[in-house]
């Protein structure tokens, strides 16, 4: 089984994750964001954060920078209202994809995998 160890590798190697969000009606909606992992206290990632439409947070985009080269950061004066904003979700399962015919897990067919 995946542990904490490799979800901490994948998300330091990725830079954009695929967003996936249902509407107040439920309309499904799936986007590629630049994201950057956010540490709790004791250490281990416990949330993630990107930039998209339309509020703000200081630590998410503190967390943001830190993956973007000096002359590409953000500011505030980049972050408007209806424009860009910095959001920020807690992880609450971790979940990985482990292929079909993986020969460590003997499953046949592609399936996710709940990480611990």
């Amino acid at each position: 089984m995946a542990d904490e160890s490799e979800i901490e590798r994948i998300l330091a190697a990725n830079r954009y994750l695929v967003l996936a969000t249902t509407g107040g009606a439920g309309d499904p909606w799936a986007t590629p964001v630049f994201f950057a992992p956010l540490r709790s206290e004791g250490g281990s990632v416990d949330r993630l954060c990107w930039v998209s439409s339309p509020e703000s947070d200081g630590e998410v985009l503190a967390a943001l920078d830190a993956r973007l080269p000096a002359a590409k950061r953000l500011d505030a004066d980049d972050l408007h209202p209806g424009v860009l904003a910095a959001y920020a979700a807690r992880i609450r399962r971790r979940y990985v994809l482990v292929r079909g015919g993986d020969p460590e897990y003997g499953n046949e067919i592609d399936t996710t995998m709940e990480v611990r």
